[in-house]
């Protein structure tokens, strides 16, 4: 019993660590995104 119970939250911990690890990439890509538009905006208008 003990031990059913240590792999059942072992393997939830393995879950929700990918579930982590995917929102992490995602908020990493739109952080990303949002600094390239921020740039390309500041360079814009210093050109014109």
């Amino acid at each position: 019993m003990g031990l059913l119970l240590i792999m059942h939250i072992k393997l939830y911990n393995i879950r929700a660590r990918k579930k982590f690890a995917a929102t992490i990439a995602k908020n990493t890509e739109l952080i990303r995104a949002n600094m390239n538009i921020a740039n390309f905006s500041h360079h814009h208008h210093m050109n014109a």
